[in-house]
């Protein structure tokens, strides 16, 4: 069976949804691939484009930093509304 083609979505901006199916994993052509053989997969989405692991940590690094951000302006908020955070 032929491995299925990835089908855009454009509720994940660069990114493809894989769909469910039947894929054709390893090969026989190399030893350390064997054995080649089919194997089901849920569908799942991916990257478009490949990322580095430069370009993720500038991502994660941006991540972390709008995150405190936001807990800052959290906590700033409630002490002047005299509210007290609630941690979970």
């Amino acid at each position: 069976m032929q491995a299925s083609f990835a089908s855009e979505n454009t509720a994940l901006i660069g990114m493809v949804l894989v769909p469910k199916g039947l894929y054709i994993s390893g090969s026989n052509k190399y030893n350390d691939e064997r054995p080649s053989r089919q194997i089901y997969l849920d569908a799942f989405y991916i990257d478009k484009f490949e990322v580095t692991q430069k370009e993720f940590k500038k991502i994660m690094i941006l991540s972390l930093i709008l995150s405190i951000k936001l807990i800052s302006i959290l906590f700033w908020y409630c002490s002047k509304s005299k509210l007290l955070p609630v941690l979970l």
